[in-house]
């Protein structure tokens, strides 16, 4: 590897004089230091059943291209304690709140905390409809949520947690990975290969395709699949059955 040199200069007078003369040895940067959990088969089945009830929970709210201002983008999420149990799930609401802040993830959090007194979500995975912005990816870092499954990639505003694990220290002024970090991870579930190859179809935006007849069909789908879902594995049927219960009785906290 070729060695690179620094040179800083000061210019007086219209005389350039040599300060001093830094030697730079770049490195390649580290794409990531989160040690990434292995995911069997079992919790593969879990994750889907886990997304399909986050696109189940939208639709019950689902807001058209003739819905506006509406309640807000069609994106939600839901929480997941470490024993696999569902505990919360929200949507986002940035528009009926008239604040840009009231993404789903956030939602799911912050009224979670309120609401149980709790201080933060170690060990929690959070399942959202669509992949979390620098925002929510931030949020799910300092309440310590372990891990994210999402929905469908957002080609935009996506990536924020694996951006926080870059080590730029190879960079001259470079940092470290950011602590606590939080395992992001796509759905493997079909719902969310389908989402994202329909949208690599179309010119628009996320957010207001996803207000369309085309991703309301495949979100519609997901509602089907979760309802006639045959588990694979005899050990996830009672969290299927826990997971069809909690779209029932749910209820939006606006």
């Amino acid at each position: 590897m070729r060695k690179a040199v620094l040179f800083v200069f000061f210019f007086a007078c219209g005389v350039g004089t040599t300060l001093s003369v830094i030697p730079y040895h770049p490195q390649p940067i580290q794409q990531t230091q989160a040690i990434k959990p292995q995911v069997s088969p079992v919790q593969e089945e879990k994750d889907e059943i886990y997304n399909l009830v986050a696109y189940s929970l939208v639709l019950k709210h689902w807001q058209t291209e003739n819905d506006r201002p509406g309640r807000g983008h069609n994106i939600g999420a839901i929480l997941v304690d470490p024993n696999s149990h569902i505990i919360h799930g929200n949507l986002n609401c940035n528009f009926v709140n008239r604040n840009t802040t009231q993404h789903a993830e956030v939602r799911t959090i912050t009224t979670f905390l309120k609401k149980n007194k709790a201080m933060d979500l170690d060990k929690h995975t959070i399942y959202t409809t669509l992949e979390p912005c620098a925002m929510c990816s931030g949020m799910m870092t300092q309440s310590k949520v372990a891990r994210v499954v999402y929905g469908q990639t957002d080609p935009g505003f996506g990536k924020a947690l694996e951006r926080l694990q870059l080590d730029s220290r190879a960079l001259p002024n470079g940092f470290p990975p950011y602590p606590r970090p939080v395992w992001s991870q796509p759905s493997q579930s079909p719902i969310r290969i389908q989402l994202d190859v329909a949208y690599m179809k179309v010119d628009k935006g996320l957010t207001e395709w996803l207000r369309g007849e085309e991703a309301h069909k495949i979100y519609e789908s997901a509602k089907k699949r979760l309802a006639n879902y045959n588990c694979a594995f005899v050990e996830n049927k009672a969290f299927l059955t826990e997971a069809q219960d909690f779209v029932k009785n749910w209820q939006l906290e606006e």
